[in-house]
């Protein structure tokens, strides 16, 4: 790859040591803000995103980065994902409600990206010291070992995972998969794509279904997945997945091909 992984791994611990992990279980109520839809933000997110903006535009001289706060104060950067230039997509802490909390289930992400192809994967949880590491072609890494998710031929209701289509999904959607729930085994979500994304890699469970669909959620765990063998595809058209679609019905997790059309039958159909 362009950049020394390492590097990249170096930089994601000394922001969350420095950044991070000090304002965890330790946030004033000044400390704590909300975005549209009533999404809450810390002085931490902020301070996160701006160390690791700049260490990485340091790392590789002339790329851009995509981060969820700067989207979140200018959308047109979305539109940065769709050009030549190697673009960095940043989720400074993912699962914020968790961190501000004092819950440990979030994670700090980047993706590298370029023309909509995502190159490289990084997702590191902190608390839980959990680390997911993928580059394209060369396989996915938990914890420092090549991981491999292995092939599946149970039904799907034998299958556990994470539906995620509530706040952010169409009423619609939300009720379809309330009513199915029950023809898989659905577990409890952390509430935080990253972590659900290393609860794949790790073998503790088999899918999960998000409505959401904003890039630093899961342009790094998608490619996680699908090097650790895995399948990530939209569930409206049934396309592999893409940091450039934002919008559309959901996105569908599986561990494989089959499974992931027998999911999809029982569930969206």
């Amino acid at each position: 790859m362009i950049i020394d992984s390492d590097k990249i791994v170096a930089l994601l611990r000394r922001v969350a040591a420095e950044q991070v992990m000090p304002a965890w279980r330790h946030l004033g109520k000044n400390d704590i803000g909300y975005k549209a839809g009533d999404e809450p933000v810390t002085v931490a997110d902020h301070a996160s995103e701006l160390a690791l903006s700049a260490g990485l535009r340091e790392l590789l001289p002339g790329s851009m980065v995509v981060g969820e706060e700067g989207v979140a104060n200018d959308p047109t950067r979305l539109a940065l994902l769709a050009g030549d230039d190697w673009v960095w997509i940043v989720d400074p802490i993912d699962g914020t409600r968790n961190f501000a909390a004092g819950r440990p289930h979030f994670a700090v992400m980047i993706a590298l990206a370029r023309g909509g192809v995502t190159e490289g994967a990084w997702i590191y949880a902190p608390a839980l010291e959990s680390l997911g590491v993928a580059e394209r072609g060369e396989g996915a890494c938990l914890q420092g070992t090549a991981c491999h998710i292995e092939l599946t031929a149970r039904p799907a209701s034998e299958l556990r995972g994470t539906l995620h289509a509530g706040q952010f999904a169409p009423r619609d959607l939300a009720q379809k998969m309330s009513r199915r729930r029950d023809r898989v085994v659905a577990l409890r979500s952390m509430g935080s794509a990253g972590i659900e994304y290393l609860r794949l890699l790790d073998g503790e469970m088999d899918f999960s279904f998000f409505s959401k669909l904003k890039p630093w959620d899961h342009a790094p765990g998608c490619l996680l997945l699908s090097e650790a063998g895995g399948i990530a595809r939209f569930s409206d058209c049934g396309n592999l997945y893409t940091p450039l679609q934002h919008k559309g019905e959901g996105l569908l997790l599986a561990p494989d091909e089959e499974s992931w059309q027998r999911l999809h039958a029982v569930l969206l159909a």
